[in-house]
């Protein structure tokens, strides 16, 4: 019959018109996460270049990397170490610091290390 025709007509367009509406939604949803993505990359990116341009933070960080105070400190304790080492010898040798004398040289490293 005619309704009958009319009906499966029917049927069939709205299931191509419903194929068609889904196929647009997970388009556009992906297109959705996509811009979230760069939205969320943008959001980061401003954060680190409002770090960068924050003069504080830069001088924190620049203080964690600078480690010329701390060579300082090395070289200073170093220094005494050594002086140490030198009055220690001294006494050890009579007075003199016997460099040519491997045996009481105790600054050579090769002769404290391998006793």
């Amino acid at each position: 019959s005619e309704v009958e025709k009319f009906n499966t007509s029917n049927l069939e367009n709205n299931n191509q018109q419903i194929n068609e509406l889904q196929t647009k939604n997970t388009e556009l949803t992906s297109q959705i996460e996509q811009q979230t993505i760069q939205l969320k990359q943008i959001e980061v990116i401003d954060f680190i270049n409002s770090l960068t341009d924050n003069e504080e933070f830069k001088n924190v960080l620049l203080k964690s990397y600078d480690i010329t105070d701390d060579i300082e400190i090395i070289k200073t304790q170093l220094q005494s170490v050594y002086d140490e080492l030198i009055k220690v010898q001294t006494v050890n040798t009579g007075g003199v610091p016997k460099v040519e004398n491997k045996e009481n040289n105790i600054l050579d490293t090769d002769n404290v290390f391998n006793k």
